[in-house]
């Protein structure tokens, strides 16, 4: 497998994972809305593209 696509595939679902720990690591429970969902992923895939990928 290329590294280039593979990275162009992983980085955005690690950027969405990662904001989705951040938001749970508050004290109480919290569950995500659909529109904080779709923020998140969206600052995953402007993430890939600020590293030119």
């Amino acid at each position: 497998m290329d590294p280039l696509r593979f990275s162009i595939a992983v980085i955005p679902i690690a950027v969405y994972l990662a904001v989705l720990g951040l938001i749970n690591l508050r004290r109480r429970p919290f569950v995500t809305t659909g529109a904080r969902d779709i923020g998140a992923v969206g600052i995953g895939i402007l993430a890939d593209d600020r590293l030119g990928l």
